[in-house]
């Protein structure tokens, strides 16, 4: 299944959404879900930050490579005709790993890529809701895909997404918090498994149960909103404690003023509301380029570091 996935790989970065589809995916969520993530991407594609982030990327001969060939293969061009896509987390069988499930939407030539998917060794077409889809045999993963969406995830999971049932509740209580107009946004309910992994003897970390956010890239900057849901008022208040401590004396370092970083760590907010903590981080345009600035000048001191040991034919 490695030529239809890659059809996603790129997409997975260049998503183009609206703020309706993000409630769709809220709608859709898989019932054992614990964690879901949304992107827009014509947030992120149009913001001064991706552009320079991502631009070396995309000017690379491999990219260019791998469009084309989804262009030429599946008549699809990730750039253009994606429109959102969602990716939500449930857990696997005992000591299995997670298993996600990707919907995409968008406009995608169904019947080329289909066509194309049968051709694959090992795939067998299946139905599910009067939808086909393509199942591999080797790991039980399938993709189904009509006129406006793409799904691929497990032979257990595919139906349910293909049919739109769904809902979970947990995820979407948790969202009602959550700017989920924003370029990125996300949650997650800790499920025990993952609990359990937590540090027994840390106490704040056991109190753990949820964390949800988002993140703006509009008129040039960059605004993060993060959420960490505690068990109780007094975990989070402990926990609110210690991340303005930290905070405090980030700021006070003498070597992040010499770097301009500590005007930039002064505007991150800590408080606590309930059993939750709330960071909230807003940076303008200006600051943006300016830490854009500093990153440039610590790679190419690093560079200049590695190139110090010696003359050339020493």
């Amino acid at each position: 299944m490695r030529t239809l996935t890659s059809l996603l790989a790129v997409a997975g970065c260049l998503a183009l959404a609206s703020p309706a589809l993000a409630q769709d995916a809220l709608k859709t969520a898989p019932a054992d879900a614990f964690a879901m993530i949304h992107v827009d991407v014509q947030a992120v594609l149009g913001s001064q930050l991706f552009k320079d982030l991502a631009g070396p990327l995309q000017a690379s001969p491999d990219y260019q490579e791998a469009l084309k060939e989804m262009k030429a293969k599946g008549n699809f061009n990730p750039e253009k005709d994606l429109s959102a896509i969602t990716i939500y987390v449930a857990e696997g069988a005992k000591g299995g790993k997670p298993v996600p499930t990707v919907v995409a939407h968008g406009t995608f030539d169904a019947k080329t890529i289909m066509a194309m998917g049968s051709k694959e060794a090992g795939m067998t077409q299946k139905t599910a809701g009067g939808v086909s889809y393509l199942l591999s045999a080797k790991d039980k993963m399938g993709l189904a895909i009509t006129k406006n969406t793409a799904v691929m995830g497990s032979e257990a999971h595919l139906p349910k997404a293909i049919k739109g049932a769904g809902g979970n509740a947990k995820l979407a209580s948790l969202a009602k918090g959550v700017k989920t107009g924003d370029a990125i946004w996300f949650t997650l309910n800790m499920p025990a498994s993952m609990m359990a992994q937590l540090p027994s003897k840390d106490p704040n970390a056991k109190a753990l149960r949820s964390a949800r956010g988002s993140l703006s890239l509009a008129n040039g900057g960059m605004g993060l909103s993060f959420m960490i849901g505690m068990a109780d008022k007094a975990a989070a208040g402990n926990v609110t404690k210690l991340l303005n401590e930290q905070l405090s004396k980030a700021a006070g370092d003498p070597a992040a003023a010499q770097m301009g970083f500590a005007d930039m760590i002064k505007k991150a907010k800590v408080v606590q509301k309930g059993n939750d903590i709330v960071l909230d981080l807003a940076l303008g345009a200006p600051e943006i380029q300016k830490l854009k600035m500093l990153m440039g000048m610590m790679m190419m001191g690093m560079g200049g570091q590695k190139a110090a040991p010696g003359a050339p034919g020493k």
